[in-house]
């Protein structure tokens, strides 16, 4: 039998309503904690998981391995918001790896308040990460970079595939794109 969470006051409809509702509703306590746990929640459920942890970028195209990441993650990135720490964990997030150069790091100094990033795509599968799953990881890096800070953009993409059994290749493409707030 489940206590009533009820006022004294209700109303026998209320108090129907609760009683039916109580057999169809009926969630154990450790059920809840898997559900909002992104290591023992349920594929189906990530979107849930994902909204109560913060995050508020989601595909439903990303592999699982990546979505649990993300919510993982996303408390953590929003503490560190703004710093190379939360740039470096959104890209680690999405299994890529990430290169950046600050304005004052590179020889001669840059323009204040811009950095190079160079994003290497870790591949998913046997086929390359689109260029949707691409775009999710800038998005994620706009959000996570300082508000007022630019950024020079180079992609590669590390798809290393074994030749042979002794030898490995790894072909690297190289894209260059310039943030939109540096138009």
């Amino acid at each position: 039998m489940i206590t009533s969470l009820l006022p004294p006051n209700s109303t026998d409809l209320e108090r129907a309503l609760e009683k039916t509702s109580a057999s169809n509703f009926a969630l154990p306590a450790e059920d809840v904690k898997e559900i909002w746990n992104p290591d023992t929640c349920s594929t189906d459920l990530l979107p849930y998981c994902a909204v109560n942890n913060g995050l508020n970028q989601w595909s439903d195209d990303w592999p699982e391995n990546v979505k649990r990441q993300r919510i993982s993650t996303a408390i953590e990135i929003a503490r560190h918001q703004g710093t190379v720490k939360s740039i470096r964990d959104v890209v680690s997030a999405f299994g890529s790896a990430v290169e950046m150069r600050e304005w004052f790091e590179t020889e001669p100094r840059g323009k204040p308040r811009t950095f190079d990033l160079v994003l290497t795509v870790n591949s998913q599968s046997d086929a390359s990460p689109s260029a949707k799953y691409v775009d999710d990881i800038v998005q994620a890096i706009v959000s996570a970079k300082p508000a007022a800070a630019q950024f020079l953009f180079t992609m590669g993409i590390d798809t290393a595939g074994q030749i042979g059994e002794i030898g490995f290749a790894r072909p690297v493409i190289s894209i260059h794109l310039i943030s939109e707030d540096a138009r």
